[in-house]
């Protein structure tokens, strides 16, 4: 059980102490894993950038890669024009919302990335996340959360170069469960975060 946002990042922070002399990047994925991310970098004397990812019916996507479930295309009987028209709107939203965030695009070429969330349930999220980071030219990836569903983490675990969890649960969880406080994280407050 976690205080509240800051004390996840604080322990996850300490998970990941032989990362702070290395040349890493801690991203969160927004809105809440930036929270989490935050206190992480801070504690790490990393910098600190987001990675955002915008869920949708047909699966997910971040800024320039995205992950489609093709059970879902099939059972919703849909056209590769409709795919293709409903990925490139959600690609766009996720390109506007990182440059509301004031995102500082860093360069990842072999650079660690540690992706933090505050926590996983389904896993499409981190999925898309680690591809996008691998994407982006990061020579590891390591994965950082504070809770997660071990189904779900198996699946995405070969995404992943590392994935340092502090607590692995058999049932589906509810992220907010784990966390005494558990806040919405607004827009504003990732806007801070990213330029401190």
């Amino acid at each position: 059980m976690y205080h509240n946002r800051k004390d996840a990042g604080l322990q996850l922070a300490h998970a990941l102490r032989k990362y702070s002399k290395l040349d890493a990047i801690v991203l969160g994925i927004p809105l809440s894993g930036m929270e989490v991310a935050y206190h992480a970098a801070k504690a790490l004397h990393l910098p600190l950038d987001a990675t955002v990812v915008k869920n949708f019916l047909l699966g997910a996507t971040g800024t320039d890669v995205h992950f489609v479930n093709p059970a879902i295309v099939r059972d919703y009987d849909l056209s590769d024009k409709d795919v293709e028209r409903l990925i490139l709107e959600k690609k766009k939203k996720a390109k506007e919302l990182y440059a509301y965030f004031g995102g500082k695009k860093y360069d990842l070429s072999g650079k660690i990335a540690i992706l933090i969330d505050d926590g996983l349930s389904t896993g499409m999220t981190a999925n898309i996340a680690c591809q996008i980071v691998r994407m982006g030219g990061a020579k590891r990836v390591v994965l950082a959360l504070p809770v997660a569903y071990s189904e779900a983490l198996k699946s995405i675990e070969s995404r992943a170069d590392e994935v340092v969890c502090l607590n692995r649960q058999k049932e589906e969880v509810d992220i907010s469960k784990f966390y005494t406080k558990f806040p919405n994280v607004d827009i504003p407050k990732i806007k801070e975060y990213l330029s401190g």
